[in-house]
């Protein structure tokens, strides 16, 4: 056991439609350092809830999912349970938190009032990153060997599948929720997918292999693509 911190900038209370904006402006700036306490093995993804100033850390090691209270600058609570969670997502249309578990692939929801656990999904294996839809009400998650899941957050349930050639590591759904740019490094391919249709097509990588970190600029009616390669 050994203790871990998380380091705040301010980008954590940004929208990336923001900081898009703001690629000329000052270089950010580290506002403070937040103790996680006894936390075992590497964290994984965060989440916010801006309205109560709560963020959640996804404690991959410690099978556990931090609370930690942004105003007071310490952890509020622990969720213990869980199963190496990698996917955290905040929904404000229905105030409940998506937690995705690696270890077991299922999906836990949490009523965003008082953390309480209300379901569980199961979607096979490997459930990992999770984006909010807000414009369509809907929660996209990605697991197992190749799939996003579509899940309605009010009926608790999964309403769609997109069938993917490997695992799905980062994606954005664009400004209108109309598609989905998904990183499938196993396949070394960036695939759009029609969230409409399902249909998928590709974007070439120019050969880079290991594509793990990408981001998506806002540019005219959509999204403009760019990414990092570990390799070449």
């Amino acid at each position: 056991m050994f203790v871990s911190a998380i380091l705040l900038a301010a980008s954590v209370m940004w929208p990336a439609t923001l900081l898009a904006q703001t690629t000329t402006s000052a270089p950010l700036m580290l506002d403070a350092k937040i103790p996680l306490g006894q936390v075992s093995g590497r964290i994984d993804h965060l989440a916010i809830d801006a309205k109560r100033q709560r963020l959640f850390v996804a404690e991959l090691g410690n099978n556990s999912l931090g609370v930690v209270d942004l105003a007071a600058g310490k952890v509020l609570r622990r969720i213990t349970g869980l199963s190496e969670p990698q996917g955290v997502a905040y929904v404000p249309f229905t105030d409940s938190i998506l937690v995705a578990n690696a270890g077991d692939g299922s999906v836990r929801v949490l009523r965003g009032e008082d953390l309480t656990r209300i379901s569980r999904l199961e979607l096979g294996n490997d459930a990992d990153n999770v984006r909010v839809d807000a414009a369509h009400k809907r929660v996209l998650v990605g697991y197992g060997k190749g799939a996003l899941a579509v899940i309605d957050p009010g009926s608790l349930s999964k309403t769609a599948d997109i069938r993917l050639k490997a695992h799905p590591e980062g994606f954005q759904i664009d400004e209108t929720g109309t598609e989905v740019f998904v990183n499938v490094p196993g396949a070394r391919e960036i695939v759009v997918a029609d969230l409409a249709t399902g249909s998928t097509r590709s974007l070439p990588t120019q050969g880079r292999d290991r594509i793990f970190r990408w981001r998506s600029t806002a540019r005219g009616a959509g999204l403009s693509p760019s990414f990092a390669a570990r390799r070449p």
